[in-house]
């Protein structure tokens, strides 16, 4: 049971800290303290859905309470630390070590690591002998012949696939991005899946969005049946679809293979992390 408890809380945490998180708050975050709690609040939200789903009790209240509190605790001390009021990093601030060797990219990585580690870790040691009074009647049935942590960790890929995805390359590779040959979207979303794919028509339509999720979608499936072969094909047909412009500009045929590399490797982490 407390492995399918970690994936139920996996599942808050990406719905918390990606969809339910758009580029107004995440900037709030930034800039004031109260954009922290404000965060804060709307992480919570999945988190307190997962109460429905037990008996209703002191210890598992207090552990959903424990984890949300576990997951400010860490974006207080990132926005102390990350505007140099800590001390630890005051020094370093005022002789601009920290930007030059603490790349954004970076933060984000150990901000998202820590936070998993946490939770995990916070489940591990108190989340022992939970009672799920929904989780018999439905998640532990067996649904279509597929095991109910099977169903839920396929819930928490196929989140993984989307919005995870898409900031992720973004925030890693937006210096890599060329000049000129993608269209600017008001969306992070739409950015980062357009970076991906490099797809989207100037009419601003969203197939490269669609193309970017169904493609990985597809690769986690066929790692899931062990047709790795398979794979190959997918990042083929892409090439072909995209040949032309590929054999025309080389700085978007180099920016469109790193897009496609990390997609692919995107989906390895994340299968064999879950799996």
């Amino acid at each position: 049971m407390q492995i399918k408890f970690i994936v139920l809380c996996l599942i808050a945490h990406v719905v918390g800290d990606y969809y339910l998180q758009d580029d107004e708050m995440s900037d709030l975050k930034k800039e004031k303290i109260g954009g922290v709690f404000k965060h804060s609040v709307f992480y919570s939200i999945p988190f307190i859905l997962i109460l429905l789903l037990f008996k209703k009790s002191y210890k598992i209240t207090g552990l959903i309470l424990l984890l949300c509190l576990a997951h400010l605790l860490i974006d207080v001390v990132k926005y102390y630390s990350y505007k140099g009021y800590l001390k630890i990093f005051h020094t370093a601030c005022k002789k601009n070590k920290v930007k030059k060797y603490i790349k954004p990219w970076m933060i984000y990585i150990f901000d998202q690591v820590v936070h998993i580690i946490l939770l995990i870790a916070v489940i591990v040691c108190f989340g022992e002998n939970l009672y799920y009074p929904i989780d018999t009647l439905y998640i532990g049935y067996s649904i279509l012949g597929i095991d109910g942590l099977t169903v839920l960790k396929w819930v928490l890929i196929v989140l993984c696939m989307h919005k995870p995805a898409n900031i992720t390359f973004k925030i890693i590779f937006s210096g890599c991005k060329p000049k000129g040959n993608l269209v600017t979207s008001s969306s992070n979303n739409s950015v980062a899946n357009n970076s991906i794919n490099s797809s989207v028509a100037n009419n601003g339509s969203n197939n490269g969005a669609i193309i970017g999720f169904l493609e990985r979608i597809i690769i986690a499936m066929f790692l899931y049946s062990n047709e790795y072969s398979a794979i190959g094909f997918i990042l083929t047909a892409k090439s072909i679809a995209r040949y032309n412009k590929i054999s025309e500009d080389a700085e978007f045929g180099e920016y469109y293979l790193i897009g496609t590399l990390f997609s692919t490797l995107f989906v390895i982490v994340i299968y064999n992390f879950i799996f």
